[in-house]
């Protein structure tokens, strides 16, 4: 698994209004980059909880809350800050502070936590 050089800043937005109410976990590819982009079912995060990759997002989302475009709902911050990412193909470990997420791709495609300590 290759390790982030560097910390990188993230953000958790609970995103309300448009389907289920979900949480958006954002984070920066690399400092400065764009943020690769997760929906959890569920924060602090759940062992067990299946998240759905949702593209890439615009940086601006680490600092907005609010309406969102397109009468896609609203979003308000849950927490922020800097972590650390490791990533392999089948793998992704985030870690900030006083939690760790690790994703795990499973043979359906689909990324589950696999452990999680918030």
């Amino acid at each position: 698994m290759n390790a982030a050089s560097d910390q990188v800043r993230y953000v958790v937005l609970h995103h309300t209004g448009h389907g289920e109410d979900h949480f958006d976990l954002m984070y920066e590819r690399a400092s400065g980059e764009s943020l690769t982009s997760w929906r959890l079912p569920n924060w602090p995060a759940r062992v067990g909880d299946v998240v759905e990759s949702i593209g890439d997002h615009r940086r601006a989302y680490l600092e907005y809350e609010g309406d969102v475009s397109g009468n896609r709902g609203r979003v308000q911050r849950v927490t922020h800050g800097t972590m650390h990412v490791a990533q392999s193909h089948e793998s992704i470990q985030l870690r900030a502070g006083d939690w760790t997420l690790a994703l795990h791709r499973a043979t359906s495609g689909a990324w589950i936590i696999k452990e999680s300590n918030s």
